[in-house]
């Protein structure tokens, strides 16, 4: 091993390893075989290299490679300049470690420790042996982590030139930078008219402010609607502190055609039938003093389609203003939160009339809530909760006041020999203050303020133990356990209103006793190194007494079986019965089927039957229902896949249905929503080809009728080279983000 050392080069030494040389006196040469030749961090090997002493310079005469941790290098030959750290490769391929990018060239200089000025170069993020795109420059000036730019740019789609420009910059670093990101395309024609807007192209911009903020702008090309624009202001000025601030607004080309139900909403604004369509959210979070922390939310919409119509919200109609500020404060043992909300066409159940159940326009203004949590109380079991919260609330006109719900519980579990009991008290407390406001139009006077409330005790005690039994193979090891747990739960509740239950707690509380029973077993496969414990199978019973009796008379509630199985990872099923006792049959069927290939196929199907609405204990609503669910997805290919779902609702046959108390003019389809997707991935774009077709309403002349809705999208995204430009704040040295 010979070392030529202490040549200087950008202030660090150039030393060279070789396990064989030769020294050419005549020449003035050293001929080194497989030798190794270190500029700093950057390590060059190659079969023969040849240092000229006079000119102090290394020829690398063949299967130059370069690792630099930051750069792969590979090149036909190169020359290396020690006095002027000057680094010359001819016929290279170039692979920037940090941003997954390929560059190709006839030549390329290292003019710095970290700049190459590459000629006649192609430069593309996909394969490099079979790009679909590519980036074709005669000449590059490329800055390992920051940018690079090119003179005579043509972009080659498939080896097809598409696009030039005389002049074209692109970042080279993980970190933000500014610069255009690939553009985004969507074509969506829709059976209604008025919610189509043909091909629409996106380009987004993006602005680094600095490393503590950001904006990004898009310029969106609808072409049946007009020129939109997006922007998306985020920030993180603080460690505790960041948000981020959306608006979106276009000015239509052409007026949609709104339906009677929107043009009669009450606010004026959301009747004009003005072309401008706008969004904007506002959301900001930071934190405060004492552990605590303030949540700010503000969002807005022109009409109340917006988001459905050009977001793919599944939301049916969005509100037309809302806001929120939320203030908590957090301890080991609990929290104080002070919350206010206000919005417009926000509808709830009058939880202050008490003679009526109409619905009333509320406003929810400022409520605060305490929430203090003890456990291991004295060194027991025991552990106390506490919640106390005042919420007020304003209308218009009618009733508005405030209300104060109070609760207070005690659990404490222990066993006795093997059976495990859990006690638990709670109390509910409401108390309503209420003042009336009659509509000036109707004549009514104001009438005298009201007080009044209740309290709800709610005592329960839940029984379970536990039986089991290992199973056994020839060797004595344990590979499966059977488990049965028998529990039984009694609830005895105070007697009071139900309906005034279910308008303000959503639970409609009753004296019962529930019967749970449940078989599971678990199995382990000793014969691999995965001996990892997996459910089989479960059975479950649970049936319940309802002291209190229900309005049907029922005592003895329908009883109720779960079976699943899980026989492999690929596959499981449930299967679940409700029987009715009474009526002497089953009125509730439901089945599902998942299977899975290791391929990444999976296909989904569940049927429900449900022949009767009935509540939950809970007070949960289950309407009748006959429904077919089919969801599938297929990988056709390694890089094509298909996803196709489906909604069938065979009780719109039924005249009871169709024919129901709604003025709403049903179709005869049993189809209620179906999807079917085709997506091209390839390794730097894809491709998505959608149809969707789904049932929606309208209101014309008074009348609702239900309509066929008929959607057709095609997407097209490249995937960005700049994988992380864009996500991602920063503040001093510590990285942040922005849900």
């Amino acid at each position: 091993m010979l070392l030529l050392g202490q040549a200087e080069c950008f202030s660090r030494t150039a030393t060279i390893e070789s396990s064989q040389y030769t020294i050419d006196d005549k020449q003035n040469q050293v001929h080194y075989e497989n030798g190794r030749l270190f500029l700093g961090s950057m390590e060059i090997s190659s079969s023969k290299i040849i240092y000229q002493q006079a000119e102090q310079l290394f020829r690398f005469e063949s299967d130059l490679f370069i690792d630099n941790q930051k750069t792969l290098i590979l090149a036909e030959n190169g020359t290396y300049e020690v006095e002027s750290g000057k680094l010359i490769l001819y016929k290279i391929s170039f692979f920037d470690q940090n941003r997954k990018s390929y560059i190709k060239a006839e030549k390329a200089e290292r003019i710095s420790e970290n700049e190459f000025i590459i000629f006649n170069g192609t430069f593309t993020s996909c394969n490099p042996n079979t790009p679909a795109w590519e980036i074709n420059s005669s000449y590059v000036i490329y800055e390992l982590e920051n940018y690079a730019s090119s003179i005579n740019t043509v972009i080659n789609l498939y080896s097809v030139p598409i696009f030039y420009t005389p002049y074209l910059s692109w970042p080279t670093t993980s970190k933000r930078g500014s610069g255009f990101l690939f553009p985004s395309y969507v074509r969506v024609d829709n059976s209604n008219i008025s919610k189509s807007y043909g091909n629409r192209l996106t380009i987004p911009y993006f602005l680094a402010l600095d490393q503590d903020h950001d904006l990004s702008i898009k310029l969106d090309f609808l072409q049946y609607r007009g020129l939109g624009v997006d922007l998306n202001y985020q920030y993180a000025f603080s460690e505790g502190m960041q948000g981020q601030f959306v608006t979106w607004y276009l000015n239509e080309s052409q007026n949609r055609i709104l339906d009677e139900e929107t043009m009669g909403n009450s606010n004026p604004k959301r009747v004009d039938q003005s072309p401008e369509r706008f969004r904007y959210i506002f959301d900001h979070k930071q934190n405060i003093f004492w552990d605590g922390q303030f949540f700010f939310h503000l969002n807005g919409n022109s009409d109340n389609e917006i988001n459905k119509e050009y977001f793919n919200s599944t939301i049916e109609k969005d509100a037309y203003y809302s806001r929120s500020f939320n203030t908590v404060f957090q301890w080991d043992s609990g929290s104080i939160s002070t919350t206010h909300n206000q919005g417009e066409d926000f509808i709830y159940e009058s939880v202050f009339d008490k003679e009526t159940n109409k619905e009333t326009k509320v406003h929810s203004q400022p409520s605060i809530s305490l929430s203090q949590s003890f456990s291991k109380v004295l060194g027991s079991n025991l552990s106390i909760g506490i919640t106390d919260t005042w919420t007020d609330y304003e209308v218009q006109y009618g009733w508005d006041g405030i209300i104060n719900q109070a609760e207070i519980n005690a659990k404490y579990p222990f066993s006795i020999d093997f059976l495990n009991l859990i006690p638990e008290y709670r109390k509910k407390l409401y108390h309503f203050n209420v003042e009336y406001t009659p509509d000036p139009d109707s004549g009514e006077k104001n009438q005298n303020p009201d007080s009044y409330g209740w309290s709800i005790d709610t005592h329960k005690l839940e029984m379970n133990f536990e039986l089991f039994r290992y199973f056994q193979n020839l060797d004595d090891v344990n590979t499966g356990k059977l488990v049965i747990i028998p529990k039984a739960t009694l609830y005895k509740v105070e007697e009071v209103d139900q309906e005034r239950l279910r308008i303000i707690g959503g639970k409609t509380a009753q004296d019962n006793l529930v019967y749970d029973l449940s078989f599971y077993y678990l199995s382990k496969d000793v014969t691999t190194q995965d001996q990892n414990v997996k459910k089989i199978f479960q059975l479950d019973f649970s049936q319940a007494h309802n002291y209190y009796q229900v309005e049907n008379g029922e005592e003895i509630l329908p009883l109720e079986i779960t079976f699943s199985l899980f026989p492999s990872n690929l596959f499981s099923s449930s299967l679940f019965y409700r029987y009715d006792n009474d009526q002497n049959k089953i009125t509730k069927t439901q089945a599902s089927i998942k299977s899975s290939s290791a391929f990444g196929d999976s296909v989904t199907l569940k049927y429900t039957d449900n022949t009767e609405s009935y509540y939950e204990l809970d007070g949960t609503f289950v309407p009748i229902a006959k429904v077919y669910t089919l969801s599938g997805s297929f990988n056709i290919s390694p890089i094509i896949k298909l996803d196709v779902s489906g909604n069938w609702d065979l009780y719109r046959h039924d005249a009871a249905y169709r024919y129901s108390s709604s003025d709403i003019e049903r179709l005869d389809r049993e189809l209620v929503s179906g999807v079917i997707a085709l997506t091209y991935q390839h390794d730097c774009y894809w491709v998505k080809l959608g149809y969707v077709e789904d049932i929606g309403t309208q209101t014309i002349d008074g009348s609702t009728r239900e309509y066929l809705d008929k959607r057709i999208s095609l997407n097209f995204s490249i995937n960005e080279w700049n994988v992380s430009d864009i996500y991602g704040l920063k503040y001093a040295d510590n990285e942040l983000s922005i849900d």
